[in-house]
């Protein structure tokens, strides 16, 4: 699935198959009332859309990690015979590995999924995704596409192009991370973009 937007905001807007109404849980498909103050098209009236971290997914990649460290452990205590045999410290070493793995899961992922925080936020400025600190201002994005993050593809990713560069620089927002279907959610951003560009249009001499 690929999104792409060329040439100035004042061009007419791409008619995209996904532009429809996406079923993501827990936001707002309110973008407000678009109003014109002073020449200048304001930002305010869109509505912010947030998305909450995906609990379900790393509740799972913590049990198959722990399932893991427990394979690593029971072999690490059936075949070790003497403390100085390199095998027991080659599995030590691999479970502190996974257990720290687990470790930065709770802390990065299921503690803000379980207090309900925001991990994706759409402003009528700019995208951030929180985890990783980015921000990315709309009027800067030139493609949005989906891509596997694994030979399975049942981990996606949104790969973002910037075009404000001399050379195109790409931004990954693993939606592993997030709460709802990936096509969802690449069908929110892009509605939400569309949204501004449809603005930007109107009011050319706008913020945007």
């Amino acid at each position: 699935m690929i999104f792409r937007l060329s040439g100035s905001v004042s061009q007419r807007p791409l008619h995209h198959p996904l532009h429809v109404a996406a079923r993501v849980p827990r936001r707002s498909r309110d973008f407000g009332k678009i109003t014109y103050i002073r020449n200048q098209f304001d930002l305010t009236a869109m509505t912010t859309e947030t998305f909450l971290y995906n609990k379900k997914s790393t509740v799972q990649t913590m049990l198959i990690s722990a399932g893991f460290m427990a394979v690593i452990t029971y072999n690490m205590i059936a075949h070790t015979k003497a403390v100085s045999d390199p095998y027991l410290w080659i599995m030590i070493v691999l479970d502190l590995g996974v257990f720290t793995y687990i470790l930065y899961l709770y802390t990065m992922r299921l503690r803000p999924a379980m207090q309900q925080e925001t991990v994706l936020e759409l402003t009528p400025a700019e995208l951030v995704f929180k985890p990783k600190n980015i921000t990315i201002p709309w009027k800067t994005i030139g493609d949005i596409e989906t891509k596997a993050a694994n030979r399975s593809g049942t981990q996606q990713y949104l790969d973002i192009a910037l075009s404000d560069t001399a050379e195109t620089k790409h931004v990954r927002i693993d939606l592993d991370w997030i709460a709802g279907d990936p096509a969802d959610i690449y069908t929110a951003v892009v509605n939400y973009l569309y949204e501004t560009r449809k603005a930007a249009e109107k009011y050319p001499r706008g913020n945007l």
